[in-house]
């Protein structure tokens, strides 16, 4: 299967036909690549953040949970917890920032270590929006996985106020692209309250990363017309992703790590 997998790679790569795009479907390719390139910053920063904070060996009784906020031309990462029964008066009470980090928005591998006394007052506007996002990303990490596996997540505030939370399976094996046993979530305004789910993959597969690969290529059984966001950030995510090949019931999508494209109806290309 590998090996098939491999010469269809090539096969599509060298006969990507050129198929006309509707405005609107132009329109969703692109509002999908906007949000997997936010999940991948999100994601991304996460893990460089994390070990910037753990080689400065954190109290770690002041953490369980992290959140971002993009504000002006950055991404800030804020760790902390919530204040818990048999805290001391001192402990703030809901969601309280222990340590901060930021990395210019497009580059999440370039981070600074925040000094939370200094640089808090320049953004306490922005961070009056901070304690929904901590409410809501609490929501998401005690979401039950299917895999028993704890969730990476990430979780943005839409236009009508709601926000959006997605849930990708923890992964420490860097052989492998994790793919799949990932949701979307719609949550309440005030991060309190989930109001929808929805299963992008109800399978998991751990692709192995191959040397010399021309890519991968895998299949949707679900309801998506479209790759979902979060496959185009982990094949960001990890090297070997991409170029990547994606079969759902809408056709055949190719995706190169910067552009997601319509390539027709899977029997069509498979012509």
């Amino acid at each position: 299967m590998k090996f098939l997998i491999l010469l269809l790679s090539i096969a599509l790569q060298a006969q990507a036909p050129q198929v006309k795009v509707s405005p609107e479907l132009e329109a969703q390719l692109s509002r999908h690549m906007k949000r997997g390139q936010e999940i991948f910053e999100y994601e991304r920063l996460a893990w460089v953040a994390t070990d910037l904070l753990m080689e400065k060996k954190p109290d770690l009784s002041r953490l369980g949970l992290w959140v971002e906020m993009p504000i002006k031309e950055r991404r800030y990462i804020f760790f902390g917890r919530f204040k818990k029964d048999g805290d001391s008066e001192k402990q703030p009470e809901g969601f309280a920032v222990t340590y901060g980090f930021w990395a210019p928005l497009g580059k999440p591998d370039e981070v600074h270590e925040m000094n939370l006394q200094n640089e808090i007052p320049s953004i306490s506007e922005e961070l009056m929006k901070l304690p929904d996002l901590a409410d809501a990303a609490a929501l998401a990490q005690k979401y039950p996985s299917p895999i028993n596996r704890a969730w990476n997540y990430s979780v943005f505030r839409e236009t009508d106020g709601t926000i959006t939370a997605y849930l990708l399976p923890a992964n420490s094996d860097a052989k492998i692209i994790p793919i799949g046993s990932d949701y979307r979530l719609t949550i309440s305004s005030d991060g309190k309250k989930i109001l929808n789910s929805v299963v992008l993959h109800k399978s998991f597969l751990q692709l192995p990363l191959q040397k010399n690969a021309a890519g991968g290529y895998h299949t949707h059984t679900l309801q998506e017309d479209l790759p979902p966001e979060t496959d185009l950030a982990v094949l960001k995510l990890y090297p070997g992703g991409t170029p990547h090949f994606f079969t759902t019931r809408k056709g055949m999508f190719s995706f190169d790590g910067t552009k997601l494209t319509y390539l027709g109806r899977t029997e069509d290309v498979l012509k």
